[in-house]
């Protein structure tokens, strides 16, 4: 897991003051053990997460 998952700053902390934070968590938390059959997954700053 990734440093921030370790314990040492609460996720949502890392939420609120650190932007890129927010990208590596989810980024893990979203990225399919299998490849997707779609292809790579959509850039969710632009919403292609809800609209792929």
């Amino acid at each position: 897991m990734s440093d921030q998952a370790a314990g040492t700053v609460p996720w949502f902390e890392i939420a609120s003051d650190d932007p890129d934070g927010v990208e590596r968590f989810y980024g893990d938390l979203f990225r399919p053990a299998v490849p997707d059959r779609r292809g790579p997954l959509p850039d969710l700053r632009r919403g292609g997460f809800l609209t792929r």
